[in-house]
């Protein structure tokens, strides 16, 4: 029986999994095209101006959605489970008029302390100006993020892709195009974000509207209200000293040094955030199944799930994260000479995705198994930690600094969760088939290594495009050699059906 439902459920992962990820392709190529135009239209100056101010307005929007969305993702899962559309739509009319309401009021709020922030503590009068039109973008982020939580619980996640990874960023690089036209780069940088975000949310108004059947909600407050608003709170201070421990390295690059470090070290960061692509892609669809699964209390198939994601998660991710590393130097001269400085940085950065992937949706398994008191509990300590770290290190090491702290900071919280999710579920992700990925990554970098020595022995340039082309070719040969077992071949014959028909959104 399990056998049964754990293929049901990897169809669903696969499928959903596929256009998730695909999603994701192009919302990376999109926004770190995004990223290339700035930093080559705005410098390293401007362009961490930029991030610092965008690194705030983050800040902000987290307050101001309470992290409901998390809520939204795990009771309407279990709605949707159990067959109760009614409270899953309430749930959600619930979250957009609390998240609305905070939303606003923080823009306001805000909006009179975009001087002393920019000009008391960071020492930079540029930045005035982008966070106040950054903060008018707070409630359109904020209500569209809702929406999609609820797309997403329901699985929908061609909507959720459709907006967030196409639309909202393909609109915000035309709207730039159309101020750099004007002569007007960094505040139309920031105009065209907040631009592309009202658009967005009026299609996710549209979506919702024309393909959920939508009903009628009463007004009273119910139980289960209270249980989700309760469920949320820890959820919001632990994402908030999160975001601290995730962000504070950038803070403290702008207070202690320039805004020029921290253009170089955005760019390494947001490098470095491509090695998860995977982990982002498949705990999306993931989370919800472990709502769902958790509820029923089917844990052996939980576990089941838990080791199949992982693993792939790792395969899928380890040698893009090598060729990351392979090709640091090469895509820090893309943005131009001045963001080499962040090279060694990046390189330790990188080191901590590794950690990340590795360890697999462990923070989705504390969460959606009803764990956000110990979420906070992980954040307080872990934004201890970091805050502790960065005090250390940035003041005299500046940009390598800032990565040893985010690096550390990365590794140890996940390694400390796959501890927790052990202790409280008796479960675990690992089997000594993560062998196989782990070694064919090993041996094809290391075969990468050896004919990149060669050729500069002979002085032969090789395209970076031939070389990553033939590590794909040595890790996926390596891979076969050492075999998958028969779920594994049935989920690629499920994928190759669904790739070959191109039924990829359903």
């Amino acid at each position: 029986m399990i056998d049964a439902q754990f293929m049901d459920n990897t169809k669903i992962l696969s499928k959903q999994g596929i256009i998730s990820f695909v999603g994701n392709i192009v919302e990376i190529i999109l926004k770190y095209l995004y990223c290339f135009i700035l930093a080559k239209s705005l410098g390293a100056k401007l362009v961490g101006v930029y991030f610092l101010g965008f690194t705030i307005l983050s800040i902000v929007q987290l307050i101001g959605k309470l992290e409901l969305q998390e809520g939204v993702l795990k009771f309407v899962s279990a709605f949707r489970s159990a067959k109760e559309e009614l409270n899953s739509q309430k749930t959600m009319f619930l979250a957009l008029k609390i998240v609305g309401i905070c939303s606003i009021l923080l823009c306001i709020i805000l909006l009179f302390l975009a001087k002393p922030l920019a000009i008391g503590i960071f020492k930079e009068p540029l930045l005035k100006n982008v966070l106040i039109i950054f903060m008018f973008s707070v409630p359109f982020f904020n209500l569209t993020t809702i929406v999609l939580s609820y797309f997403q619980a329901h699985l929908r996640m061609k909507y959720v892709i459709l907006i967030r990874a196409i639309f909202q960023p393909l609109i915000n690089i035309l709207i730039f195009f159309l101020f750099l036209a004007l002569g007007d780069k960094l505040q139309g940088a920031a105009f065209s974000y907040l631009f592309s975000l009202v658009l967005a949310l009026m299609l996710t108004a549209y979506i919702l509207k024309n393909k959920f059947r939508l009903t009628r909600i009463e007004k009273n407050f119910s139980s289960h209200d209270y249980k989700f608003v309760w469920f949320c709170l820890p959820i919001l201070f632990a994402s908030i000293l999160n975001f601290a421990m995730q962000w504070i390295d950038t803070l403290m690059l702008g207070y202690f040094r320039n805004a020029s470090e921290v253009g170089v070290y955005g760019v390494a960061l947001r490098i470095a955030a491509l090695g998860p692509i995977f982990l982002a892609a498949f705990a999306t669809v993931f989370a919800p199944m472990i709502s769902g699964l958790h509820s029923d209390k089917r844990i052996n198939e939980l576990e089941l799930l838990f080791k199949f994601i992982t693993k792939w998660i790792l395969t899928l991710s380890l040698p893009f994260l090598l060729l990351l590393l392979f090709f640091s130097h090469d895509l820090l001269t893309l943005f131009g000479n001045e963001f080499l400085l962040g090279k060694d940085a990046l390189v330790i950065l990188i080191i901590g995705q590794i950690i990340n992937v590795i360890t697999g949706p462990v923070y989705y398994m504390l969460i959606m198994s009803g764990r956000s008191r110990v979420a906070l509990f992980n954040s307080l300590v872990f934004c201890f930690i970091g805050i502790i770290l960065n005090l250390t290190l940035i003041p005299k090491y500046g940009i390598l600094g800032a990565a040893i702290a985010n690096a550390v900071s990365v590794a140890l919280s996940n390694l400390i969760m796959l501890v927790q999710v052990y202790g409280f579920l008796k479960i675990h992700p690992y089997e000594w088939k993560f062998i196989k990925p782990i070694s064919a990554a090993l041996v094809s970098i290391y075969i990468l290594f050896v004919i990149n020595k060669i050729s500069l022995k002979f002085s032969v340039s090789i395209p970076a495009l031939f070389i990553s082309i033939l590590f794909i070719i040595f890790y996926a040969s390596f891979l076969w050699k050492f075999g998958f077992d028969k779920n594994e071949r049935r989920i690629f014959t499920l994928v190759k059906d669904k790739l070959l028909s191109l039924n990829l959104i359903g």
